[in-house]
């Protein structure tokens, strides 16, 4: 494939940095500290580029915590650089976002993200 698969890149990244699981989808019992990064959508832009369309979701015990776990999200997606296959970062939204269904406090957060695969 031609193009960076950002939402397993940015899954792995998240990990690493943040030191919490980060998931693909919500899962069915979600741990008290939790990421979940999400495709939305998006497109190709040419052989080499993609603008796709990325949701954040950030799990905490409390409203504070989960809002300092999107911080974390935030910090390590705009320190991303063109030598990582990254080329514009734009948050189009950043909002408290209480899951009513789960009864879990989270943050939320979209995002378009233009990337390439970076050269080895």
């Amino acid at each position: 494939m031609a193009w960076l698969n950002v939402q397993a890149d940015l899954r792995g990244r998240l990990e690493g940095a943040l030191g919490v699981p980060v998931k693909v989808k919500v899962p069915d019992n979600i741990p008290e500290k939790c990421v979940v990064v999400l495709r939305n959508g998006g497109g190709i832009l040419n052989k080499l580029q993609d603008r796709a369309g990325v949701d954040f979701y950030a799990y905490g015990a409390s409203e504070a915590e989960a809002q300092a776990l999107m911080d974390g999200v935030r910090e390590e997606v705009f320190s991303l650089g063109f030598a990582d296959g990254y080329e514009l970062m734009r948050e189009e939204t950043c909002r408290s976002d209480f899951d009513e269904d789960a009864r879990r406090y989270r943050w939320y957060s979209s995002w378009t993200i233009t990337t390439h695969k970076p050269i080895d």
